[in-house]
């Protein structure tokens, strides 16, 4: 970016991030010399990132891909930070006066908080199975890779649905971060023939583990007693 640009948007930046409120990441990325440094951010506690650092793959994907030939911007695609944490995020191309592109400025949203306090509303009306079944934030918004193992918890029923988890896995070569609708629902066949879904929270922890929602979960479960 020329200095005018780097100088108009970081003061962009700054006035976003108090505008739009602590739930949004505004994020400035230079494209000098295509490495798409990080030169201003605010609210960087939601990603933990610091200046200095890299685009998001997902927009390193689109600069590789050009993306802003076509478009000036692109909103609304999710993005995974290094925690495991999802955002919902738009980013807007800076270009010259040649249609180069020189930075991205970014704007992250943290809808967490809020996903939260729904599903909590929901369980004050009803029974923990109805909110499993029924209550659906946004399923894209589940991220394409899994930000960690399968988790083991303190007790037995926990310890029996990882381990099963990991054994599957194992026995069928699967990549947890890369999990197709037949590998989900082979999945969801032998637990269920095994009898983990019998356990407590079973579901909730089988769904976290394949990248899914509850709901779909069951869904896959009723998939199996329609087809017998």
């Amino acid at each position: 970016m020329t200095h005018d640009q780097l100088h108009y948007f970081t003061k962009l930046t700054k006035f976003l991030g108090t505008a739009l409120g602590p739930d949004y990441e505004v994020a400035l990325h230079d494209m000098a010399n295509n490495d798409g440094a990080l030169v201003a951010i605010a609210n960087n506690y939601i990603s933990g990132r610091k200046l200095g650092d890299p685009l998001f793959d997902n927009a390193k994907k689109m600069v590789t891909d050009r993306r802003y030939e076509i478009d000036d911007f692109v909103e609304h695609y999710y993005t995974m930070t290094q925690h495991g944490k999802v955002l919902r995020s738009s980013s807007m191309f800076i270009k010259d006066e040649y249609g180069r592109l020189a930075g991205i400025l970014c704007i992250n949203f943290d809808d967490n908080r809020f996903h939260d306090i729904s599903q909590k509303i929901m369980e004050l009306c009803h029974p923990d199975a109805y909110v499993e079944a029924n209550f659906v934030f946004d399923q894209n918004r589940v991220p394409d890779k899994l930000s960690g193992d399968v988790k083991i918890g303190s007790t037995s029923s926990d310890i029996t649905v990882a381990t099963e988890l990991k054994e599957i896995f194992k026995k069928h070569h699967l990549n947890p971060t890369r999990l197709t609708f037949d590998d989900k629902m082979m999945i969801v066949t032998e637990l269920n023939r095994k009898g983990v879904f019998l356990i407590k929270n079973a579901v909730k922890d089988v769904a976290k583990a394949i990248n899914s929602s509850p709901a779909s979960v069951y869904r896959y479960l009723a998939n199996l007693k329609e087809n017998g």
